[in-house]
């Protein structure tokens, strides 16, 4: 999706600073670059921030987990592999298009479901009797125009390069953010600085310990919130055996570890089961997504618990992530799998979703999710572990304090940023 150079708009260059006089509000948030392609698919890079504000998806997630209403404005299950929904009136998308049930059927054509219309309500099935609720809160509904996507969201992409990524919100709203940049910077440590030097208005933090530094700091504040995403060990499924990825599980100190990284602001997760195999004699090595502060600290904490068999650390690009991710040829990688809300799993760990980068499989698993019993899948991923789970850290953005009801999450990182009001 190419877009037009930025570097002529003043508001999105790191160095400028947005007019206190401008009822146009805009917000630049420091990411960690370089930026791609923003599309309905998920994006390989800080890009994936304005998902949110550009594509609805069908189902949104209240902060106690439930579902609630999206680009739906009704919705019912049936059971839990068919749901009927009706849509928003007069939902359209960025160009003014209204959307259909076509557009519906085209962005989940890759879920493997069938949409049918009748008397004003769409029925989605799913056609291997997987739980779709999952899936409606997760995948955005989009329109294809040429190379590239409009959504029905409240902004639209202007403009991008791989520094800069604006968006305009579509009806402007007055009190209400009216444009959002996103400035990418070359590490998390540029764009800390940067926002505390004021080149920028709001940047997540990776390290809770980075929010000392915003003490006392008027024109910026700090959010916290829970996280939906937990940290966890992937172990290669085609280089360790199910007896291996156990005693492994078993043997890591997973409280130890939440606590060194992330004090006490780390959720622990359901504890695997006791398990008396060796852990493998061989040096294992581990790897973490470069410029990942909160993941290299981990993975030196992993390896110290693994004694003799930790091996080395490596630091990898993200195209490389994602090949061993794939590839499964890998001995131990730190990921993020979404864990909440609990139906998440059926995305995560079914066989055969586009979500499940470990192309796990399990028919256990897969029997526990169509059911919808989540409980029992997550005590079946125990007896087949593809990853540790550590814990679940909590949220943190730093946020300009004219932001008047800022907060993270419940779902999405960012996702209720149309929300946020602004102080006159």
């Amino acid at each position: 999706m190419g877009r037009a150079s930025l570097f002529a708009v003043c508001a999105v260059i790191a160095g400028c600073r947005p007019s206190h006089e401008d009822s146009a509000f805009r917000l630049r948030v420091a990411v960690v670059g370089p930026l791609t392609s923003l599309t309905p698919t998920q994006p390989r890079s800080s890009s994936v921030y304005a998902q949110e504000w550009v594509f609805e998806s069908l189902l949104r997630t209240a902060a106690d987990g439930a579902p609630i209403r999206g680009l739906a404005e009704r919705f019912e299950f049936i059971d839990a592999s068919r749901a009927r929904v009706a849509l928003r009136s007069g939902a359209r998308f960025s160009d003014g298009s209204p959307v259909t049930a076509d557009d519906i059927r085209a962005s989940l054509l890759d879920h493997d479901v069938e949409v049918s219309e009748e008397r004003g309500m769409l029925t989605i099935e799913s056609r291997s009797g997987a739980a779709v609720e999952p899936l409606l809160r997760h995948a955005p509904v989009y329109k294809r125009v040429g190379d590239g996507y409009l959504g029905s969201g409240p902004f639209r992409v202007t403009a991008q390069d791989a520094e800069h990524l604006v968006l305009d919100r579509i009806r402007r709203i007055p009190g209400k953010i009216a444009e959002v940049a996103l400035v990418a910077f070359p590490t998390p440590r540029d764009t800390f600085a940067r926002t505390l030097a004021g080149d920028a208005d709001l940047t997540v933090l990776q390290d809770a310990k980075q929010s000392e530094f915003f003490n006392g700091v008027d024109r910026l504040r700090v959010v916290r919130g829970p996280g939906a995403n937990a940290t966890a060990v992937a172990m290669g499924l085609k280089r360790l055996s199910r007896a291996d990825r156990k005693a492994i599980a078993a043997t890591l100190p997973r409280d130890e570890l939440g606590r060194l990284v992330f004090g006490d602001r780390c959720v622990t997760m359901p504890a695997a089961p006791a398990n008396h195999d060796a852990v493998p004699t061989r040096r294992l090595d581990i790897g973490f997504l470069v410029n990942d502060l909160q993941m290299e600290r981990m993975a030196l904490a992993v390896v110290r618990a693994l004694g003799p068999a930790g091996g080395d650390v490596r630091a990898l690009p993200l195209s490389d992530v994602l090949a061993q991710l794939n590839s499964r040829d890998f001995d131990l990688l730190l990921v993020r799998p979404l864990v909440w809300p609990l139906s998440a799993a059926a995305l995560v760990w079914a066989t055969g979703s586009p979500y499940n980068q470990l192309a796990y499989s399990n028919p256990q698993v897969d029997a526990a999710l169509k059911a919808g019993d989540w409980a029992r899948a997550l005590q079946e991923l125990h007896e087949d572990p593809p990853v540790v789970f550590i814990c679940t850290p909590e949220r943190l953005a730093v946020i300009d304090s004219r932001v008047k009801n800022p907060r993270v999450g419940p779902y999405a990182y960012l996702e209720t940023l149309p929300d946020w009001e602004i102080s006159e």
